[in-house]
Order: C-alpha cells, then structure tokens, then sequence
C-alpha cells in the first residue's frame, strides 16, 4: 500500500469515527457540531483526493488540514476534560490527524539539487 493510499484510509476512517460522534454526542453544542462537521468534510474530501489523484497539493492540503485537525481535537479535548469518553474520543481523532499529517510530511516529495 503507497503512503498515500495509507494517509487516504487513515482520513477516511477520521473522518467516519468523527461523523458518527457528530451524530451521537454533539447534537446539544452547535459550535462544536458546526467545527467537526466541516473538520469531517474535510477529511473525507482530502481522502478522496490523495485516492483518486495524488499529487503534491494533495499532500500539501493533508499536512494543513492535519494541523488544524490537531488543534482543533486537542482544544476540544481540553473543553471536555470532565467527561473521560469526550476526552479520550477527542484525543484519539488529535491523534489520528497529526499521524496523517505526519505521514504526508515525511512522504512528501523532495526536491533535489
């Protein structure tokens, strides 16, 4: 399996496991449902992409969106600290999303002199 098509399920998969805690728990929190959702999207999007025509702004779109993910999950991480499910889901998917952004960075092509 190419590193691509590694990063593609692990986005895809993100992006599953976040639309389902969308649909389950995020209901009450507007913002947070708005965030994920659009996070989710994303995802699933810059899967399809790395997919269907890998390419260097492929790569280069996984690595930002892998960043924002980070940040995005950790803050809510933090939020909910008081719930040990909400934290432990958060960190998982701020954790999925920099090894994908890691995985894009290390896979990422170089240029040569």
């Amino acid at each position: 399996m190419s590193r691509s098509r590694l990063v593609a399920v692990i986005w895809l998969a993100a992006a599953a496991l976040a639309g389902v805690i969308i649909v389950l728990f995020r209901g009450d929190a507007a913002g947070q449902a708005a965030l994920t959702t659009g996070l989710a999207v994303a995802g699933a999007v810059v899967a399809v992409w790395l997919l269907v025509r890998p390419s260097s702004a492929a790569i280069a779109a996984s690595i930002l969106l892998g960043v924002a993910w980070l940040v995005a999950y950790t803050a809510l991480a933090v939020v909910q600290s008081g719930s040990l499910g909400a934290l432990v889901t958060d960190a998982f998917l701020a954790a999925a999303g920099a090894a994908a952004a890691g995985l894009s960075w290390t896979g990422r092509p170089r240029h040569r002199r």
